[in-house]
């Protein structure tokens, strides 16, 4: 792991003395330092004694729940001079797995020496341990949607009260980067129509770069109203998807729908702010660098965000914030459309 610190997000209910690898086991949001220890105790709760206007400088022990959680990705932030990582990981993804993905994270784009990124906020969600509860996980990517819109509310409430300028706030929430991988992406969904279900739900901008990557939502799903709105919560929202992407095939037969992250856009109209990179010419069917096992569970087709050097190249680009036609190994495949070659 590099020397930078990185954070944990979880509603996962707490069992034994520990968080609970059960899915469907939801109770209140605790914070923590990732790789958190078994104990428990060492996460904070939602709790505290002062008002947002007050945390940057109110004593730490007088903090809990967002407040310490913002007031620590602001010190952080401001110390190594990079910015934040915000990830929700997709279905049958435990705690245990959770510890070894931000490892990967970590190391794919946080630890090379060109990196923008210090900090990851993993957000783990009470997902099971087994491919035979793809249902219940999928119903608790809803709950868990209503989690996330509450840490928009709150982040937009820190970015108004925190903060003496205008300008100021805006530099912090510059640094707020997120990514969701597979159902994850549903969670982000669930998150944005109860963001706007609000009564006067303002649009903020709560993070600069988004990457939905092999995002499992209907193909369809930019044709409503809700999740093209995402547009309005960050600077730039970016799709990766894969056409042989053999997870999101075994779902769209589970759902009866294609899948956006294997079909790629279906219209033309969408918002600008919104790119689509099809990374299907570089994602090998399988990969032989890790052991079979692990290529059976996170086949490389649906984990490339993670495992495929083109894709995550691509990635530390979009965390660089480059302009989307100047981004290297990309080729121009429509309006708003790019494919990855080698």
């Amino acid at each position: 792991m590099s020397k930078y610190t990185h954070f944990l997000m979880t509603d996962r209910a707490i069992k034994d003395g520990h968080l609970s690898n059960e899915g469907s086991a939801f109770g209140p949001m605790r914070f923590g330092i990732m790789p958190a220890p078994g104990d428990v105790t060492a996460l904070w709760g939602q709790d505290f004694n002062c008002s947002y206007k007050t945390c940057l400088s109110a004593p730490k022990r007088e903090l809990g729940g967002y407040a310490r959680l913002f007031r620590e990705l602001y010190e952080e932030t401001s110390a190594s001079g990079k910015e934040v990582l915000f990830f929700i990981h997709g279905y049958k993804h435990t705690y245990d797995q959770l510890k070894k993905t931000v490892e990967v994270l970590d190391r794919q784009y946080v630890s090379k020496p060109d990196s923008n990124i210090g900090h990851i906020v993993a957000f783990s969600w009470a997902t099971s341990a087994k491919t035979i509860h793809y249902d219940s996980d999928f119903l608790a990517a809803d709950t868990a949607g209503k989690d996330l819109c509450t840490f928009l509310l709150e982040l937009k409430a820190f970015l108004q009260e925190a903060f003496e300028t205008e300008d100021d706030a805006r530099a912090f929430a510059d640094k707020l980067n997120l990514v969701t991988i597979s159902m994850g992406s549903r969670v982000l969904e669930k998150a944005v129509e109860c963001y706007f279900s609000q009564e006067e739900p303002l649009p903020f901008q709560a993070f600069n770069e988004v990457i939905l990557a092999a995002p499992d939502l209907d193909f369809t799903v930019f044709d409503g109203e809700m999740m093209p709105r995402i547009a309005e919560l960050a600077r730039r929202t970016h799709c990766h998807f894969n056409n042989v992407d053999a997870i999101l095939y075994i779902s769209q037969l589970k759902n009866r729908r294609k899948r956006l992250g294997q079909s790629g856009p279906v219209r033309k109209d969408i918002h600008p702010s919104i790119i689509f990179i099809d990374t299907t010419k570089v994602v090998p069917f399988a990969s032989f660098e890790y052991e079979l096992s692990f290529e059976l569970n996170y086949p490389v087709t649906h984990n490339y965000f993670l495992r495929q050097q083109t894709v995550v190249a691509d990635a530390n680009f979009i965390f660089r914030h480059e302009e989307a036609h100047a981004i290297p190994g990309r080729h121009s495949s429509g309006e708003q459309v790019y494919k990855l070659l080698k």
